[in-house]
């Protein structure tokens, strides 16, 4: 009898132990079956992720740059231009300007320009179980901690994956976006992108500021040129013309202030080759590019605005050119 109560209790600790590996063993597959479910694309934080990134790939890539809201970012060279597609907004919206990169049939990337100013009552950042903390060339961020998908008004979740990082100016936030069926490859190639992300020095800071109150415009050039204005304006009639030196492309930069119904005149008069939407200060209006009809002058490439019941002319190209058009404002209220 007690030889037989031995070998029973010498059993239990086998026993136990056999019982405590199945336990173990079912702990973990339900732990993997979790993270299956809860975390399907395995993703990893951006802290981690930037380490791995090698940088030999991304070298011949091509570079957007944007002059007006100061950043740049390269792509894969087998992105075609057309495959870009931008939008910007008009008026002081939350999101200024829009910039989608279709890298392939699943997937989207995109960038969005957030006004700092209209967005002081939503802080991206808020809820950090979401995000990591991530330095981006330089500059402080935030990165998903892993994607997530989307439910629409019937609670159908979608297929598509999103991933967001947020990288913060003085004076903008920009969110990088991921948005399409999860593929390892195509995460590495956003992670890829978001790593040659920059903002860059705004080059403008430390030029003068042209203001004209009586037209209701102001902007800034670089110090040390040239400024001649010329005024025509009559009781009835607007005229007026500034020029910024010989500084961009060896030419000067001109703003003409006239009458609203000039802007029929002015196109009549030009042969036109090229014209498309632009947004200057939050206004529309359209850039033209052709020389004169009669005259055959050189081309040129002329920004239209109307505001107030004015026509703002600005003629220019370059780098430079682009430069002093990002700082032009509108000092009239409508």
């Amino acid at each position: 009898m007690r030889n037989k109560n031995k070998q029973q209790y010498s059993s239990m600790p086998k026993l136990v132990m056999t019982i405590t590996i199945i336990m173990m063993v079912g702990t973990l597959l339900g732990a993997v079956g979790y993270l299956i479910i809860k975390i399907p694309c395995g993703c990893v934080t951006g802290n981690k992720e930037f380490k791995k990134i090698a940088k030999d790939d991304i070298n011949n890539w091509k570079v957007y740059s944007d002059e007006k809201y100061n950043f740049q970012v390269k792509y894969p060279t087998d992105i075609s231009d057309p495959a870009i597609s931008e939008k910007e907004n008009a008026g002081k919206k939350e999101i200024q300007k829009e910039i989608n990169f279709n890298i392939n049939d699943d997937l989207e990337i995109s960038i969005f320009v957030w006004n700092m100013e209209a967005s002081e009552g939503n802080d991206l950042a808020e809820a950090k179980e979401k995000y990591d903390e991530v330095s981006i060339g330089g500059n402080y961020g935030w990165q998903s901690k892993q994607n997530y998908k989307t439910a629409d008004e019937n609670e159908e979740v979608s297929d598509i994956y999103f991933f967001e990082t947020y990288v913060y100016s003085k004076t903008h936030i920009y969110q990088i976006e991921y948005k399409g069926i999860y593929d390892k490859e195509d995460f590495d190639l956003y992670q890829k992108m978001v790593s040659t992300f920059e903002i860059k020095e705004d080059e403008t800071a430390n030029w003068q500021t042209y203001r004209n109150e009586e037209y209701g415009f102001e902007v800034r050039h670089p110090k040390n040129i040239t400024i001649k204005e010329q005024d025509f304006s009559m009781p009835n009639s607007i005229g007026f013309i500034i020029n910024f030196g010989k500084i961009s492309n060896n030419l000067p930069v001109r703003i003409s202030v006239s009458n609203e119904e000039m802007i029929g005149v002015i196109k009549e008069a030009m042969v036109i080759t090229d014209k498309k939407e632009v947004i200057v200060d939050g206004v529309k209006g359209a850039q033209i590019i052709g020389q004169g009809q009669k005259d055959g002058s050189a081309i040129e490439s002329i920004i239209l605005l109307t505001k107030n019941q004015k026509l703002y002319q600005i003629t220019g190209s370059g780098n430079v050119f682009n430069q002093i058009l990002s700082t032009f404002k509108f000092t009239e209220k409508n």
